[in-house]
């Protein structure tokens, strides 16, 4: 797998994902999730699937800081995951 990072504006506020092969394993690692945005589906979500339907999981996922466009999504882009 050629790695590839994608940018994701979301409107409120922004994430990254780095899809790799190390070791023989492809890995998928997110970077934020934006801010959640109540009552509608995570945007987030959709944003991965338009790049890739086919993603099994995010294997890792950080945080960079606890601002809301930043952390405030992560659960709710969890819970659409699962």
């Amino acid at each position: 797998m050629t790695s590839r990072f994608t940018a994701f504006p979301l409107g409120s506020g922004e994430a990254f994902l780095l899809q790799t092969e190390q070791v023989g394993k492809d890995w998928a690692v997110l970077v934020d999730s934006g801010n959640l945005s109540a009552g509608i589906p995570h945007p987030l979500v959709a944003a991965i699937d338009e790049i890739d339907s086919n993603l099994p999981r995010i294997d890792i996922a950080i945080c960079t800081h606890h601002d809301m466009d930043h952390a405030r999504g992560f659960r709710s882009f969890a819970d659409a995951m699962i």
